[in-house]
């Protein structure tokens, strides 16, 4: 996971999971604020906790999945695409 963190820049790329892409944010914050990686110790628990925040995100949204709606940057919906979100949770 490359980390690009200064106070006013922060950027994240999207990992594999929900929670490794939590994970990887939490790393570049901690740099950005820190001015150091993470360290080593409590990354089981941080693990656990970014699992769970995760899980949460992904059952709320499925739960208001009916308040969800796609805006498009240019303004119309581009032939083919959606036009309402479907969430499904698989565990």
């Amino acid at each position: 996971m490359a980390i690009d963190a200064t106070p006013t820049t922060r950027t994240v790329t999207a990992a594999a999971t929900l929670s490794q892409t939590i994970e990887a944010a939490m790393a570049v914050e901690h740099q950005a604020v820190k001015g150091r990686p993470m360290p080593d110790a409590g990354a089981e628990d941080r693990r656990m906790l970014f699992d769970a925040i995760a899980m949460g995100l992904v059952v709320y949204l499925k739960a208001h999945q009916a308040d969800l709606k796609l805006e498009w940057a240019s303004g119309t919906r581009p032939s083919g695409a959606p036009d309402r979100v479907t969430i499904e949770v698989t565990w």
